[in-house]
């Protein structure tokens, strides 16, 4: 088995927007001041697409199976969990290679970038970030029931993809606030 990352990335969105409000800042004696507000939203779609070579060496047909996953972290705390996962069977006759591709869900990056400022004052800068990213992936190759190879885009998924109880203990989805 061979594993190629053929996409890795996506697409962003980005939005702006500028507004002057009247109060949102006070000088040192109370007085309102008029600000200027102004915010740079991005939304940051990122996504993982894998071309996964299997062959059979023999010379007779065979069915194995690929399990795949795809793992994410939210953007403010490091709890890893499973965004995505798939599992294939792949029939094979003898001799015969296959490419199956596989597309992870896409993991969301929200951006925020905000800065006030009124005259004769230094601005205020306010950066956020929120939702998801990407962190890697790992592909098994598993035939009579049995692991034959292990893929992952670090020698850590590599290993967690020996370790069934580990693997399961990983949550799927993204973990509550």
């Amino acid at each position: 088995m061979d594993v190629k990352v053929v996409g890795n990335g996506g697409g962003a969105a980005v939005k702006s927007s500028a507004k002057n409000e009247n109060g949102a800042l006070v000088d040192a004696n109370g007085n309102k001041l008029s600000t200027s507000v102004y915010e740079n939203k991005s939304n940051l779609n990122r996504r993982t697409v894998l071309e996964i070579s299997v062959r059979n060496f023999s010379q007779q047909p065979d069915v194995v199976q690929l399990e795949c996953y795809f793992f994410a972290e939210p953007v403010n705390r490091s709890k890893e969990f499973i965004l995505d996962s798939a599992k294939q069977d792949v029939s094979l006759n003898g001799g015969e290679n296959q490419v199956v591709k596989v597309e992870s869900k896409e993991a969301t990056t929200t951006v925020v970038k905000t800065m006030m400022s009124s005259e004769g004052y230094v601005p205020l800068l306010e950066k956020s970030e929120s939702g998801t990213k990407m962190k890697g992936w790992l592909v098994r190759l598993i035939g009579d029931g049995k692991i034959i190879q292990i893929r992952g885009s670090t020698s850590k998924y590599e290993a967690l993809g020996r370790n069934d109880a580990q693997l399961n203990a990983i949550s799927t989805g993204a973990p509550k606030s």
